[in-house]
């Protein structure tokens, strides 16, 4: 899949890492270690839905990293926890329980990261557009 500037990029696993570590730090500088602990789980394992990509493209689930990221060159996107709705939601429930906000900020970084580095528009994280666009983005 072409990046809209013409090179073929992909956010890798270990710069969500990095980059959910760093979101983590200023939480733990103002002593909200459960924020910082939600917001590093899931600025890293929201990942966790591209499972349900990799089963509908091969067939077959796989937890080997290096196979998630190298064969999914696919025009199926499905990953419901990267969108919109799941970020509201997960807004919505931080309003009631604090230590969300955390979780609000992994997956949003999450998700703009994979918007710079990979070829989704800004409405294609919605999942009501991709399930429209019977999940082709």
């Amino acid at each position: 899949m072409e990046h809209p500037y013409g090179e073929k990029v992909r956010m890798k696993a270990r710069y969500h890492v990095a980059l959910s570590v760093a979101l983590s730090l200023p939480f733990l500088s103002i002593g909200e270690h459960w924020m910082a602990l939600t917001c590093l789980l899931s600025g890293i394992f929201i990942d966790v839905d591209h499972l349900v990509d990799y089963y509908v493209s091969h067939g077959k689930f796989t937890l080997s990293i290096t196979e998630l990221s190298n064969e999914m060159d696919t025009d199926m996107y499905i990953c419901p926890l990267h969108s919109w709705e799941f970020l509201t939601l997960l807004f919505l429930f931080s309003l009631r329980f604090n230590f969300l906000v955390g979780a609000v900020w992994g997956v949003l970084t999450h998700i703009i990261a994979d918007m710079i580095t990979n070829p989704i528009h800004f409405r294609n994280v919605f999942l009501v557009v991709r399930m429209r666009k019977k999940w082709k983005t």
